[in-house]
């Protein structure tokens, strides 16, 4: 005789594995910056010379390799390391925000002064939440 108590566990596992997000969403509307503060989630609007200094950034809705992946596998090669969360942009000053991790995400924020042809990194935070992001951006970007 064979046991409902299986699929039952099967069936609670692949709706709770279905209510938990991809990723985490970002509303950086809800950080009270700045009117003069241009936000995009757009790698395209990102300045190359920023993209350069950030290699392994993939777009906003990228898979991202996850904690558990192995970096020498072969599979893994082209997916990125980080994922665009947003970008935030004030004169010639940038904070372009992205997770790495996946399942345990972390949140960096890394914050350039952009010329023509170079961005240089003038610092890099980390904020375990969302709101620790809005933190970071209302101090570097204040009203």
């Amino acid at each position: 005789m064979i046991s409902n108590t299986f699929p039952a566990l099967i069936a609670g596992s692949l709706i709770g594995i279905g209510l938990l997000p991809a990723q985490a969403s970002s509303d950086f509307s809800q950080c009270s910056l700045p009117k003069g503060v241009v936000m995009t989630k757009n790698l395209a609007d990102i300045p190359s010379p920023v993209l350069a200094e950030m290699p392994g950034l993939g777009a906003a809705n990228d898979a991202i390799l996850s904690d558990a992946d192995d970096p020498s596998d072969p599979i893994t090669d082209n997916i990125p390391v980080m994922r665009l969360v947003g970008a935030v942009r004030e004169a010639n000053r940038w904070a372009v925000v992205y997770e790495t991790g996946d399942f345990a995400n972390t949140r960096v924020v890394a914050l350039f002064s952009v010329t023509q042809r170079t961005a240089p990194l003038v610092a890099r935070r980390t904020a375990t939440q969302e709101a620790g992001v809005c933190g970071i951006l209302k101090t570097e970007f204040p009203e």
